[in-house]
Protein backbone atom coordinates (compact mmCIF):
# COMPACT_ATOMS: atom_id res chain seq x y z
CA UNK A 1 0.00 0.00 0.00
CA UNK A 2 1.04 3.61 -0.57
CA UNK A 3 -0.20 5.95 2.13
CA UNK A 4 -1.29 9.47 1.14
CA UNK A 5 -2.83 10.50 4.44
CA UNK A 6 -3.88 8.99 7.71
CA UNK A 7 -7.08 7.44 6.38
CA UNK A 8 -6.62 6.37 2.76
CA UNK A 9 -4.19 4.11 0.96
CA UNK A 10 -3.66 3.46 -2.73
CA UNK A 11 -3.18 -0.23 -3.53
CA UNK A 12 -0.22 -1.31 -5.65
CA UNK A 13 -0.55 -3.75 -8.57
CA UNK A 14 -0.51 -7.44 -7.70
CA UNK A 15 2.05 -8.75 -10.17
CA UNK A 16 3.32 -12.30 -10.36
CA UNK A 17 6.96 -12.66 -9.35
CA UNK A 18 7.80 -14.35 -12.66
CA UNK A 19 6.30 -13.01 -15.88
CA UNK A 20 6.48 -14.62 -19.31
CA UNK A 21 8.74 -12.53 -21.57
CA UNK A 22 7.35 -11.40 -24.92
CA UNK A 23 8.58 -8.90 -27.49
CA UNK A 24 6.11 -9.70 -30.27
CA UNK A 25 4.79 -6.45 -31.77
CA UNK A 26 1.62 -8.26 -32.84
CA UNK A 27 0.89 -9.53 -29.32
CA UNK A 28 -2.58 -7.96 -29.04
CA UNK A 29 -3.87 -9.49 -32.28
CA UNK A 30 -2.31 -12.88 -31.55
CA UNK A 31 -4.07 -13.06 -28.18
CA UNK A 32 -7.34 -11.45 -29.31
CA UNK A 33 -6.75 -8.57 -26.94
CA UNK A 34 -6.42 -10.73 -23.80
CA UNK A 35 -3.04 -10.48 -22.08
CA UNK A 36 -2.11 -11.97 -18.72
CA UNK A 37 1.15 -12.45 -16.81
CA UNK A 38 3.43 -11.01 -19.52
CA UNK A 39 6.53 -8.85 -19.54
CA UNK A 40 6.48 -6.81 -22.76
CA UNK A 41 9.35 -4.45 -23.50
CA UNK A 42 11.23 -2.38 -26.07
CA UNK A 43 8.75 -2.59 -28.96
CA UNK A 44 6.43 -0.54 -31.12
CA UNK A 45 3.14 -2.40 -31.30
CA UNK A 46 1.61 -3.20 -34.67
CA UNK A 47 -1.60 -1.31 -35.52
CA UNK A 48 -4.70 -2.70 -33.81
CA UNK A 49 -8.24 -1.63 -32.97
CA UNK A 50 -9.50 -3.91 -30.22
CA UNK A 51 -12.65 -3.08 -28.30
CA UNK A 52 -12.86 -4.33 -24.69
CA UNK A 53 -9.33 -5.75 -24.52
CA UNK A 54 -8.38 -7.29 -21.16
CA UNK A 55 -4.93 -6.85 -19.64
CA UNK A 56 -4.21 -8.49 -16.29
CA UNK A 57 -0.97 -8.72 -14.32
CA UNK A 58 1.34 -7.44 -17.09
CA UNK A 59 4.44 -5.25 -17.02
CA UNK A 60 5.11 -3.02 -20.05
CA UNK A 61 8.54 -1.39 -20.39
CA UNK A 62 9.41 1.09 -23.15
CA UNK A 63 6.40 0.11 -25.27
CA UNK A 64 4.92 2.43 -27.91
CA UNK A 65 1.20 1.78 -28.33
CA UNK A 66 1.40 3.49 -31.72
CA UNK A 67 -1.87 5.48 -31.90
CA UNK A 68 -3.95 2.31 -31.54
CA UNK A 69 -7.49 2.05 -30.19
CA UNK A 70 -8.28 0.34 -26.87
CA UNK A 71 -11.79 1.57 -26.16
CA UNK A 72 -13.48 -0.02 -23.12
CA UNK A 73 -10.25 -1.71 -22.02
CA UNK A 74 -10.04 -3.58 -18.71
CA UNK A 75 -6.59 -3.02 -17.19
CA UNK A 76 -5.91 -4.58 -13.78
CA UNK A 77 -2.74 -5.15 -11.75
CA UNK A 78 -0.39 -3.74 -14.39
CA UNK A 79 2.73 -1.60 -14.50
CA UNK A 80 3.74 0.67 -17.38
CA UNK A 81 7.26 2.15 -17.45
CA UNK A 82 8.38 4.61 -20.14
CA UNK A 83 5.44 3.78 -22.39
CA UNK A 84 3.86 6.00 -25.04
CA UNK A 85 0.04 6.14 -25.17
CA UNK A 86 -0.13 9.37 -27.18
CA UNK A 87 -3.36 9.92 -29.13
CA UNK A 88 -4.76 6.52 -28.13
CA UNK A 89 -8.48 5.97 -27.60
CA UNK A 90 -8.86 4.53 -24.09
CA UNK A 91 -12.31 5.97 -23.52
CA UNK A 92 -14.77 4.14 -21.26
CA UNK A 93 -11.94 2.00 -19.86
CA UNK A 94 -11.65 0.54 -16.36
CA UNK A 95 -8.16 0.82 -14.88
CA UNK A 96 -7.55 -0.68 -11.42
CA UNK A 97 -4.45 -1.25 -9.26
CA UNK A 98 -2.16 0.05 -11.99
CA UNK A 99 0.97 2.23 -12.04
CA UNK A 100 2.20 4.47 -14.85
CA UNK A 101 5.76 5.77 -14.51
CA UNK A 102 7.34 8.23 -16.94
CA UNK A 103 4.72 7.59 -19.62
CA UNK A 104 3.35 9.83 -22.37
CA UNK A 105 -0.39 10.52 -22.62
CA UNK A 106 -0.33 13.41 -25.10
CA UNK A 107 -3.86 13.70 -26.49
CA UNK A 108 -4.91 10.36 -24.96
CA UNK A 109 -8.65 9.92 -24.53
CA UNK A 110 -9.61 8.49 -21.10
CA UNK A 111 -13.08 10.04 -21.21
CA UNK A 112 -15.99 8.29 -19.46
CA UNK A 113 -13.54 5.92 -17.79
CA UNK A 114 -13.02 4.60 -14.26
CA UNK A 115 -9.70 4.82 -12.41
CA UNK A 116 -9.34 3.13 -9.03
CA UNK A 117 -6.09 2.65 -7.11
CA UNK A 118 -4.04 4.21 -9.93
CA UNK A 119 -0.68 5.96 -9.56
CA UNK A 120 0.69 8.19 -12.33
CA UNK A 121 4.20 9.62 -11.86
CA UNK A 122 6.34 11.85 -14.08
CA UNK A 123 3.92 11.58 -17.00
CA UNK A 124 3.47 13.98 -19.91
CA UNK A 125 -0.29 14.31 -20.29
CA UNK A 126 -0.71 17.44 -22.38
CA UNK A 127 -4.18 17.66 -23.93
CA UNK A 128 -5.19 14.34 -22.30
CA UNK A 129 -8.95 13.95 -21.90
CA UNK A 130 -10.25 12.75 -18.53
CA UNK A 131 -13.66 14.37 -18.82
CA UNK A 132 -16.58 12.49 -17.27
CA UNK A 133 -14.06 10.10 -15.71
CA UNK A 134 -14.44 8.65 -12.20
CA UNK A 135 -11.12 8.93 -10.35
CA UNK A 136 -11.10 7.15 -6.98
CA UNK A 137 -7.94 6.57 -4.94
CA UNK A 138 -5.77 8.12 -7.64
CA UNK A 139 -2.43 9.94 -7.43
CA UNK A 140 -0.86 12.19 -10.07
CA UNK A 141 2.70 13.08 -9.02
CA UNK A 142 5.15 15.31 -10.91
CA UNK A 143 3.17 15.22 -14.17
CA UNK A 144 2.83 17.77 -16.94
CA UNK A 145 -0.94 17.98 -17.48
CA UNK A 146 -0.93 21.28 -19.33
CA UNK A 147 -4.10 21.83 -21.37
CA UNK A 148 -5.60 18.55 -20.11
CA UNK A 149 -9.35 18.14 -19.55
CA UNK A 150 -10.92 17.04 -16.25
CA UNK A 151 -14.36 18.48 -17.04
CA UNK A 152 -17.36 16.88 -15.32
CA UNK A 153 -15.06 14.37 -13.62
CA UNK A 154 -15.74 12.74 -10.26
CA UNK A 155 -12.80 12.96 -7.85
CA UNK A 156 -12.84 10.82 -4.71
CA UNK A 157 -9.70 10.53 -2.56
CA UNK A 158 -7.83 12.16 -5.44
CA UNK A 159 -4.27 13.41 -4.91
CA UNK A 160 -2.32 15.66 -7.26
CA UNK A 161 1.17 16.87 -6.37
CA UNK A 162 3.93 18.85 -8.10
CA UNK A 163 2.05 18.88 -11.39
CA UNK A 164 1.84 21.47 -14.14
CA UNK A 165 -1.86 22.32 -14.48
CA UNK A 166 -1.38 25.35 -16.70
CA UNK A 167 -4.53 25.91 -18.79
CA UNK A 168 -5.99 22.63 -17.50
CA UNK A 169 -9.79 22.52 -17.48
CA UNK A 170 -11.87 21.51 -14.45
CA UNK A 171 -15.29 22.82 -15.49
CA UNK A 172 -18.09 21.29 -13.36
CA UNK A 173 -15.61 19.19 -11.37
CA UNK A 174 -15.65 19.83 -7.63
CA UNK A 175 -12.21 20.24 -6.06
CA UNK A 176 -13.47 20.20 -2.48
CA UNK A 177 -10.79 19.07 0.01
CA UNK A 178 -8.27 18.46 -2.79
CA UNK A 179 -4.81 19.85 -2.02
CA UNK A 180 -3.63 21.86 -5.02
CA UNK A 181 -0.94 23.74 -3.13
CA UNK A 182 2.11 22.16 -4.81
CA UNK A 183 0.86 22.49 -8.39
CA UNK A 184 1.22 25.14 -11.08
CA UNK A 185 -2.28 26.64 -11.43
CA UNK A 186 -1.42 29.32 -13.97
CA UNK A 187 -4.37 30.10 -16.26
CA UNK A 188 -6.41 27.27 -14.72
CA UNK A 189 -9.70 26.96 -16.59
CA UNK A 190 -12.90 26.70 -14.57
CA UNK A 191 -15.86 28.85 -13.58
CA UNK A 192 -14.76 29.40 -9.97
CA UNK A 193 -17.40 27.41 -8.10
CA UNK A 194 -15.26 24.28 -8.50
CA UNK A 195 -12.66 25.76 -6.12
CA UNK A 196 -14.97 25.90 -3.11
CA UNK A 197 -13.15 24.30 -0.13
CA UNK A 198 -10.12 23.37 -2.26
CA UNK A 199 -6.73 23.69 -0.57
CA UNK A 200 -4.30 26.19 -2.13
CA UNK A 201 -1.18 28.03 -1.05
CA UNK A 202 -1.04 31.73 -0.26
CA UNK A 203 1.06 32.36 -3.35
CA UNK A 204 -1.49 30.64 -5.61
CA UNK A 205 -4.18 33.14 -4.66
CA UNK A 206 -2.67 35.53 -7.21
CA UNK A 207 -3.31 33.04 -10.02
CA UNK A 208 -6.80 32.34 -8.64
CA UNK A 209 -7.77 35.91 -7.73
CA UNK A 210 -10.16 36.30 -10.67
CA UNK A 211 -12.15 33.31 -9.42
CA UNK A 212 -12.12 34.49 -5.81
CA UNK A 213 -13.54 37.91 -6.63
CA UNK A 214 -10.58 39.87 -5.27
CA UNK A 215 -8.11 42.34 -6.76
CA UNK A 216 -4.40 42.16 -6.06
CA UNK A 217 -2.91 45.54 -5.21
CA UNK A 218 0.59 46.13 -6.53
CA UNK A 219 3.05 48.66 -5.16
CA UNK A 220 2.27 51.19 -7.91
CA UNK A 221 -1.51 50.73 -7.77
CA UNK A 222 -4.00 48.14 -9.09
Amino acid sequence: MITKDNDYKIAKPKLLKVLEDSNDSNIFSINNGELSGLLIKDIILDPFDINQCQIDGCHFVNVNFNNNSMEKAEIVDCMFDNCDFSNINLSSSNIHRTMFNNCKFVGTDFGDGHFKNVIVTEAVGKYANLSYTNLKMVLFDSCNMENAYFNNATLEHFFIENCNLKKTEFFNTTLKNIDLSTNNLEDLRLSGKELEDAIVSLGQTIDLAKFLGVKIKEENGL
